[in-house]
């Protein structure tokens, strides 16, 4: 799994040419062992963080065709960041089938080029090689980093292929790699962003209780609040409750799963809140078959008789008084 996590398998996807039809070894090692560094780089900078870089780069020579095209669809497809190592030789069938599996996930996902993909031109490309879909509107290609020289040909291969030294390329591989690691920390911001979303958008997984009580019972209401949110199988709407009787209709006790009814003073008109907060969980069920549980948490010692009559459970407010009306709710 990527550093990223879901749904990305690997954090970094490169792309480059074997140039087989041209036999150059050294062309193919000079790519490789620069996608290498890059990722030895990001190691160092992501594997310190509590989570685990990883990169794919094709090496194996001994796979049929059918094999590794299944290999690196999938590869491509599930990598957060495409690095494009274009070549006089990248008009291979593989590049280009890596770009076209790459971008089509990218605008299945939604998402554009600009931070999902990096481009390093390794060799001066001819005309009309350049790959199409690392063009811009304009018909130009995207912004690249040139691992090449005046001449447009790979920087110091002689010594590379003499010592396989990169020295001449210490600040453009640095640079590639700020690149990359940036991209991949600007993805997983959105990740994060995305997924605070979704759980914002989501239903409670525990019981969510609505209370219903009066202006007067504001204080007995938040202390018995504090109580309620120390259950880990209850969850409470940010709103202040209000009494039954001042509710506009069976709306304001939509999307609960259960019903709180608070009285502690026996001057409480609980009688009519009793009738109004059952008239509301009736029409919940009228329209949308909503049954909801409701429980009066009760103060006064004289039992109302509407909670008989309406049989509404009583819980009363004295001691541990939370088991019991968690079995009331069958929360």
């Amino acid at each position: 799994m990527s550093s990223l996590g879901e749904p990305f398998v690997y954090d970094v996807f490169f792309s480059y040419a074997w140039a087989a039809k041209t036999e150059d070894p050294h062309f193919r090692d000079w790519c490789r062992k620069i996608a290498d560094t890059i990722s030895t780089l990001l190691k160092q900078r992501f594997n310190g963080t509590g989570v685990t870089f990883r990169s794919y780069l094709d090496r194996d020579q001994n796979k049929s065709g059918q094999d590794i095209a299944l290999e690196l669809q999938t590869a491509s497809q599930k990598s957060a960041i495409f690095v494009a190592m274009v070549s006089d030789y990248y008009d291979s069938k593989y590049c280009q089938q890596e770009v076209n599996w790459f971008f089509d996930q990218l605008a299945a996902n939604g998402a554009g080029p600009a931070d999902h993909v990096c481009i390093l031109r390794m060799q001066e490309v001819q005309a009309g090689k350049w790959p199409s879909r690392l063009k811009g509107l304009d018909g130009a290609p995207l912004s690249y980093r040139d691992f090449c020289d005046a001449s447009g040909q790979p920087i110091d291969m002689a010594k590379f292929v003499l010592n396989s030294s990169l020295d001449g390329l210490a600040e453009p591989v640095e640079k590639a790699a700020i690149e990359i690691g940036d991209k991949l920390v600007s993805i997983r911001k959105r990740l994060e962003a995305k997924a605070t979303y979704r759980l914002s958008q989501q239903r409670p997984t525990r019981p969510l209780l609505f209370f219903e009580a009066e202006a007067k019972d504001r204080e007995r209401w938040a202390e018995c609040g504090r109580r309620l949110k120390e259950a880990p199988s209850i969850v409470l709407p940010a709103r202040d409750p209000i009494p039954a009787t001042a509710a506009a209709n069976g709306k304001t006790f939509a999307g609960c799963e259960g019903l709180v009814l608070l009285r502690s003073r026996s001057e409480d008109e609980i009688g009519d809140r009793i009738k109004s907060a059952y008239l509301h969980l009736r029409t919940l069920f009228q329209e949308n078959e909503q049954t909801v549980p409701w429980a009066l948490l009760d103060e006064v010692d004289e039992p109302p008789p509407e909670s008989e009559a309406f049989d509404l459970p009583r819980v009363r407010l004295q001691g541990d008084w939370l088991p019991a009306l968690k079995a009331a709710l069958g929360a």
